[in-house]
């Protein structure tokens, strides 16, 4: 009979996981959202998108908040260049 491994996870990891796992599951909903069938399936699934994503965001202010998720912050001048190629590629789109 072999021996069961246990796996602790550490704060970091554990939310980590979380965090994927809600990020995971917004991806699945927001692919049931496109593929709806009925206003009233759509509502329901809009509601569970949302609060997922609260969830979601929670989480990643927990984890920016204890140091282990750490982001960029973004200049005015990088936001305006990419709104500007964002409008561009619209534009390239709409043309098509």
């Amino acid at each position: 009979m072999k021996d069961r491994q246990t796996t602790t996870l550490n704060e970091r990891d554990s939310l980590q996981d979380m965090l994927d796992t809600e990020k995971r599951l917004l991806d699945l909903y927001a692919f049931a959202y496109r593929e709806g069938g009925s206003k009233a399936l759509r509502k329901e699934l809009m509601r569970h998108y949302q609060s997922v994503g609260e969830g979601q965001y929670d989480l990643f202010e927990q984890m920016s908040n204890l140091g282990y998720y750490r982001t960029q912050e973004a200049n005015e001048e990088e936001i305006s260049q990419k709104a500007t190629d964002f409008q561009k590629t619209l534009k390239e789109l709409s043309a098509k």
